[in-house]
């Protein structure tokens, strides 16, 4: 299978609409909301595409940091990756890795150094294995939540 990362354009938005509907429809994670068309119109949205058919997209921002956190300091900037998806059929394909590297590398252009995410999972040790082992991220802290 051959997967390329490209930009979104508007007319892209309604199946990046319909994977994070999908996303929700998963349960693999509790207090997600569906994205809607005005908050993904923020972003530079990346899609992964293979034969013609999107796979799955991510998108985030240039943050500047509220307090110290991490290797930020209170008013550094630092890219915030808000979202990665690829539909479960292409998983393990290398899409999320392709993802992950276009937005390294938009966090680049815009000057930034530092690349920051919090990623919600029902599994938790896969999460953490593609992030840390897999991509190299540094493990900083957890947030744990339950219902009462």
């Amino acid at each position: 299978m051959n997967i390329s990362i490209r930009t979104a354009q508007e007319a892209d938005l309604p199946a990046v609409l319909a994977m994070s509907d999908a996303l929700i429809a998963e349960s693999c994670c509790n207090g997600l909301v569906p994205d809607d068309l005005e908050y993904l119109r923020r972003y530079r949205i990346q899609l992964a595409e293979a034969d013609g058919q999107i796979i799955g997209y991510a998108y985030g921002e240039k943050t500047v940091s509220s307090r110290n956190i991490g290797d930020c300091r209170k008013g550094d900037s630092f890219y915030d990756l808000e979202m990665i998806y690829v539909k479960p059929e292409f998983r393990n394909a290398g899409a999320g890795r392709l993802l992950f590297a276009a937005q390294q590398d938009y966090a680049r252009e815009l000057g930034l150094a530092t690349m920051s995410l919090t990623a919600v999972s029902k599994d938790w040790k896969r999460l953490l294995h593609f992030y840390i082992d897999e991509l190299g991220m540094d493990f900083f802290w957890a947030t744990l939540s339950m219902n009462l």
